[in-house]
């Protein structure tokens, strides 16, 4: 303590020593104002200058200052404004107090009266097009500017990426207190350039032409700016890769360049594995907690060739448990269509056994945009005590889903900006197989249609550093005549709203709202709070019921030597802190 005392002490003596005497005799800025004739409000003036009250004054400030001014004055379309006089006088009373005044002529306002451009290739209508100073528009400087890199942008993305624009001529003429200025500006595009190829350092198991196809290259395409500031994002879009870093351009003929990369393959295989625990009823001294459970395989780019595989197992509660499986062919018959099937079974309590298969194809129009057209055959096998206690017929449906998916998140797994969409419409047809003596006593028909729309939305946006809000949304809802508990949505606990046990309710309507508050700290890893909201309609007993639920708490993800570790805290509304729901998740890739 000692130590820090006396090193205080030799700091402040040399700022005393160096600067007290300087600040001793300084002059100070007690207000500055601006007048003359110049249709710009004084307060924005002011704000340019930046000259504060309480500021150190001296004679070499106000000449810099008039220059910020005059600059200033003519961005914004005053070419011929000027400052007269600049006054310096001191406030009463106090000799050291300034108080500065700007007198300014700001000359008429200058206007543009019209714009030629002279172009080696594309037609000058192209350029003008994307430029903002338009005739009669305000002339600003700021916008020249910016509409002569728009020029340039132009022209690299029409294969002239070496394109040099200038503005060879500004003619101005003013009367009567109106200006009108007069542009000529020349831009050179030079050839036009074709890509050769793109090269990838660091790929050992991915094939190169996984990651050409993604980035929609052909060999000989023609350069385009737009197309080469899109490959990072395409390629992040694989979640094949750790690091990918910027592409670089390197010129190997007069009329070609090679487009190099490097990148560091991450896993293609993953590991999931899930633990949870549901405690004891609070009212139930007998009852005794139990463990819940998760184990997927995943392969996300088989043979190098981007392919994809999961197997899938669940166990959600004591009784019940779900499998599952699927397939996905990327880029079939080298189009960006991706076509899948699929096998789920699920064991649900001791009501029923439900069987799926499922086939997927989906259209990719862009990086963003997609098609997707699934076909299933969905079956039911109640048990024969709940066939009979809670009407359940042995059923079998097909069903045909229309959905469309619009995706410009940054990065899915760990997004900060972007926005996810997602809605289908399913037509099912469903019959009723028995057994015959259940469907006399509830008149069941033996074909029914059922009608069900889907809608997911996701919204990431970061309002501070490494700060990010998320909003989920999802909304399901099933109509027919005589829904049956199998044809009812489950949801409830960590993939929907948590602090509840995972699929704890039912309806033919349900929805729910996600809303986190993360703190990123790494690529994979965040920590985030967490206020889960949600609503169903069911029908019980033929009666109708609607029912809102509510959970929040703290997750965390982090990364590991075994992998990506998850682990979230969640308390259901109404519950004690001991009553809350804790799920382990480590995905470990190798």
């Amino acid at each position: 303590m000692m130590k820090f005392n006396s090193l205080l002490a030799v700091a402040l003596f040399i700022w005393f020593y160096f600067c007290g005497p300087q600040l001793a005799f300084a002059d100070f800025v007690q207000s500055v104002h601006i007048k003359g004739e110049i249709p710009v409000p004084e307060k924005q003036l002011l704000k340019t200058l930046e000259m504060n009250s309480g500021s150190v004054f001296s004679p070499s400030l106000l000449a810099h200052k008039e220059k910020e001014l005059l600059r200033y004055l003519m961005r914004r379309g005053y070419l011929q404004a000027r400052v007269d006089s600049v006054s310096v006088h001191s406030a009463a009373g106090d000799s050291t107090r300034k108080i500065i005044t700007f007198f300014v002529n700001g000359g008429p306002e200058f206007r543009m009266r019209k714009t030629v451009v002279k172009s080696d290739s594309i037609a000058a209508t192209e350029y003008e097009k994307v430029m903002e100073l338009k005739t009669g528009r305000l002339f600003d400087q700021d916008v020249l500017q910016k509409d002569l890199k728009s020029m340039l942008r132009l022209a690299a993305d029409r294969g002239h990426p070496f394109a040099q624009v200038e503005v060879e001529k500004i003619n101005t003429e003013s009367a009567n207190g109106r200006g009108e200025v007069d542009l000529q500006i020349r831009i050179r595009e030079d050839r036009t350039i074709f890509i050769k190829d793109v090269v990838f350092n660091g790929l050992h198991y991915t094939r190169p032409e996984v990651v050409l196809r993604q980035i929609l290259f052909k060999p000989g395409m023609r350069f385009s700016q737009s197309w080469l500031n899109k490959i990072e994002e395409r390629i992040q879009r694989l979640q094949l890769f750790e690091q990918i870093s910027p592409p670089m351009m390197a010129r190997v003929a007069e009329d070609s360049v090679l487009i190099i990369m490097k990148l560091e393959e991450g896993s293609a295989t993953s590991f999931d594995g899930v633990v949870g625990y549901v405690p004891p009823p609070a009212n139930d001294t007998n009852a005794r907690g139990y463990l819940t459970g998760l184990i997927e395989l995943s392969f996300r780019n088989l043979l190098g060739s981007g392919r994809k595989f999961k197997i899938f197992w669940e166990k959600t509660d004591r009784l019940s448990e779900n499998f599952n499986f699927k397939y996905l062919e990327p880029w079939l018959l080298n189009y960006p269509i991706d076509a899948g099937l699929g096998f789920s079974r699920e064991v649900r309590d001791t009501l029923y056994i439900a069987y799926d298969l499922q086939t997927t194809t989906q259209f990719n129009f862009n990086e963003m945009f997609s098609l997707f057209i699934n076909f299933n055959r969905h079956s039911v096998n109640p048990d024969s005590l709940a066939s009979y206690e809670l009407g359940l017929a042995k059923n079998r449906t097909y069903g045909l889903e229309i959905g469309i998916r619009y995706d410009t998140r940054d990065y899915p797994f760990n997004p900060r900006a972007g926005v996810f969409y997602q809605s289908s419409y399913t037509y099912g047809l469903k019959q009723n197989l028995g057994p015959a003596a259940l469907i006399e006593r509830d008149s069941l028909q033996k074909r029914v249609g059922l009608n069900s729309l889907s809608l997911q939305v996701e919204w990431y946006r970061q309002l501070f550093k490494l700060q990010v809000i998320a909003l989920q949304f999802h909304l399901k809802r099933i109509k027919g005549s005589h829904l049956q508990l199998s044809d009812y949505f489950w949801f409830g606990g960590s993939g929907s709203v948590r602090g509840y046990r995972e699929r704890q309710f039912n309806g033919y309507l349900v929805s729910w709202l996600n809303v986190e508050y993360r703190f990123i700290t790494g690529r994979n890893a965040r920590v985030f709070l967490f206020t889960d909201f949600g609503y169903y309609k069911t029908i019980i007993q033929n009666m109708e019921r609607e029912t809102s639920i509510r959970g929040m708490g703290i997750g965390l993800r982090f990364k590991t030597p075994m992998g990506i570790m998850g682990v979230d805290y969640g308390l259901a509304q109404g519950e004690s802190f001991r009553q809350g729901k804790i799920h382990v998740r480590l995905t470990s890739q190798f």
